[in-house]
């Protein structure tokens, strides 16, 4: 409904009188707001506008906007007092705004009136959104020590086990969230893990005997993303957490959230061009399980209903095109459009944004060069980015352009490694455009967000002279410097997640997930993020720089000295099968994976490769203090070795610089060493960012 000579969406057709010119109608008291049962804002105001609630009852005007319910304006908000007769959850109106022309009606579709026990909110003129309530800004900040949460944990397995519905399981992490009873980035990843297991289907849901539609889980899951958004403004940390939550979270839209959702479904079962026994599965197994108590494992049931019709055939095309349409609305509940339903859908309601993604799927489905793939998307994302705390539908179209961005990362990163080690000027040109543009994603996801814009525009100011051999050693010796403050930023983050995850296996345990299924999350979550790929890249380019510098081609992993027992072994995994010295170990090995296990008495590592700097081992290794560094130069790293014997005691230093150095020491340094070492790897800390 957009004027009164069109047809209101979802109301008669009506004929407007020839001129429009209503009578100035004025309420006989002032309302306050607690009395009110509607409350709108609009974007500006007109003299002598009026506003009405127009609706398909004939106390709203039964869509004629002259014999709508008058609003009055109360503060900078129009409001309306009593509730109208006839009207009731579910009834469908629109506001519209009154003056000398034409009736201005909402553009958007009919609106549905709010359930009895609902609160009132403040609808937002012709927006699907509505307004969020202004709270005290307190930015909690949630402690980042590690922490076992067991207390945290057992309340969810036991909640978990009472809460065996959907909804119910929805209702707990809105209860935590809002009662504010989250006090550290463990529980709040630990809750991340268990949405995650609950949408994945790794916890089973069952009906829980109370009859409640889908817009029941709509509105917990609404309570929840405002409330991770507010603690979300505490860190970067909160705001990586609270990100990857959003995703498990069932929609909320105006469709999803009035009073009788999904009525498509029921269309289906009462259709009369389908078998009676076809018929009678959808009636049951879809149409009132998923209006009594819905869960996503409705969406396998309909998704494997919809291949048997397709491998089957027989019927007819009206009831196929229905019920495929009922399987993109209940993907779309459950959050499972995936990017380019997702991006199509945006694009079809907001022209601005047609064309970017019009361009990024023509060449993402074309299988285009990534890096170009990653400039529309980069394109995309900035258009994207603005709407996401406001619009759940752009949030999650960031997030699958986040996620799809990781993968083209990951791409140009291989192609780049490939081309080897003489770098020419496009080489340079490409992986520093690349930097950037990773970068980029980092600060369009909110995170760090001054430093990578001094991190992008220093990028940006190299490359003009990065591959002129007359610049060296400065201009190389200075991007350095710059990836060195790129690794600080992922280490800085990498590091809180990495303590932060560190509960999710007990949750596993103690909720009897497949262990297999709780490493993969944990995995995920770490490396499977564009800060990895953020930091192979700064990797790749602080090796090639260092190589134009003249400098050693070490990483130091984690800086530091340690002192120890020489041991030379074939890999990093053998320690695990050999008996390593009370005093402790220092270890030169040819290979490591990179996803090892430290042992306890390992004091130092040397590995003869390169390793990611945010490999499991190199997080693992920063936070319990073991001195580590890696080299893919073999010259270098048997250079290093000749200077140490096995099994006498040496002394392993890394500076921060990149410079490494063995010496063999007296036993008597040995003893005082482990004697300190041995003490402070009882509790093991956070290492200190140090490259």
């Amino acid at each position: 409904a957009v004027a009164a000579t069109a047809e209101v969406e979802g109301s008669p057709e009506r004929v407007p009188e020839p001129d429009f010119n209503p009578p100035h109608r004025t309420l006989e008291r002032q309302l306050s707001m607690s009395e009110v049962c509607l409350r709108v804002r609009l974007p500006k105001e007109e003299p002598g506008m009026q506003v009405v609630v127009c609706g398909e009852v004939p106390s709203l005007g039964s869509w004629n906007p002259t014999s709508g319910a008058l609003m009055q304006k109360v503060k900078d908000l129009w409001v309306l007092n009593d509730l109208p007769p006839g009207v009731g959850a579910g009834t469908q109106f629109k506001y519209v705004i009154l003056n000398k022309n034409q009736p201005r009606w909402e553009g958007r579709g009919n609106r549905n009136w709010r359930e009895a026990e609902a609160p009132v909110v403040t609808h937002v003129w012709d927006s699907t959104q509505n307004e969020k309530p202004k709270k005290p800004s307190v930015k909690k900040k949630l402690s980042f020590e590690p922490c076992t949460a067991n207390d945290f944990i057992n309340r969810i397995a036991d909640e978990n086990e009472e809460r065996v519905s959907y909804r119910l399981k929805l209702e707990l992490p809105r209860i935590l969230l809002e009662e504010d009873l989250l006090n550290s980035l463990s529980e709040l990843a630990i809750l991340q893990a268990y949405l995650t297991f609950v949408a994945s289907g790794q916890i089973s849901c069952k009906e829980d005997g109370s009859h409640h539609r889908p817009c029941a889980a709509a509105n917990a899951a609404k309570a929840v993303t405002e409330a991770l958004w507010e603690i979300s403004h505490a860190g970067d940390a909160e705001l990586f957490i609270a990100r990857r939550i959003f995703p498990s979270l069932p929609s909320f839209s105006d469709e999803f959230t009035c009073a009788v959702p999904m009525t498509r479904i029921r269309d289906i079962a009462h259709r009369g061009d389908i078998p009676h026994d076809m018929k009678q599965y959808i009636k049951h197994n879809l149409q009132n399980k998923l209006h009594r108590c819905a869960d996503p494992g409705d969406l396998i049931k309909l998704d494997q209903l919809v291949e048997r019709i397709d491998r089957e055939g027989g019927y007819s095309q009206a009831f196929v095109r229905e019920l495929k349409l009922f399987q993109v609305e209940l993907r779309d509940f459950f959050n499972a459009t995936g990017l380019d339903d997702t991006a199509r859908q945006i694009a079809a309601q907001d022209a601005s944004i047609k064309g970017a993604v019009d361009m990024l799927l023509h060449l993402k489905n074309s299988a285009a060069d990534p890096f170009g793939q990653m400039t529309a998307l980069t394109d995309l994302r900035k258009l994207v980015v603005p709407k996401v705390v406001d619009e759940q539908n752009w949030l999650r179209l960031d997030i699958e352009l986040e996620k799809y961005a990781f993968v083209l990362l990951s791409q140009v990163a291989g192609q780049l490694e490939n081309e080897g080690r003489n770098a020419s000027g496009s080489w340079w040109d490409r992986l520093l455009k690349s930097f950037v543009a990773a970068v980029a994603q980092i600060q369009l996801s909110g995170i760090a967000k001054d430093e990578c814009e001094v991190v992008m525009r220093e990028a940006e100011a190299i490359a003009p002279e990065i591959a002129d051999a007359r610049k060296a050693p400065f201009v190389p010796q200075r991007l350095v410097a710059t990836m060195d403050r790129t690794l600080r930023i992922c280490f800085r983050l990498t590091t809180a997640l990495e303590a932060a995850y560190a509960g999710v296996p007990q949750l596993g345990k103690a909720l009897r997930i497949d262990s297999h299924a709780v490493s993969v999350f944990v995995e995920a979550e770490l490396r499977a993020s564009v800060l990895f790929q953020v930091s192979k890249l700064a990797q790749l380019g602080m090796q090639q720089a260092k190589v134009s510098a003249g400098l050693p081609l070490w990483t130091a992993i984690s800086a530091g000295s340690g002192v120890g027992r020489c041991m030379f072994l074939p890999t990093l995994a053998d320690s695990w099968q050999r008996t390593l010295p009370p005093e402790g170990a220092v270890i030169f090995c040819n290979e490591a994976s990179g996803d090892e296990e430290v042992p306890q008495l390992v004091r130092g590592v040397v590995v003869s490769r390169d390793l990611p700097v945010l490999s499991h081992l190199a997080l693992r290794a920063r936070q319990l203090g073991v001195v580590f560094a890696c080299t893919a130069e073999s010259q270098l790293f048997e250079k290093l070795r000749k200077n140490v014997q096995e099994t006498k005691a040496v002394k392993l230093v890394v500076d921060a610089s990149g410079d490494v150095r063995a010496q063999v020491v007296a036993d008597s340094e040995l003893k005082v060493t482990s004697g300190q070492s041995s003490q402070s790897s009882a509790k093991p800390k956070l290492g200190e960012l140090n490259l």
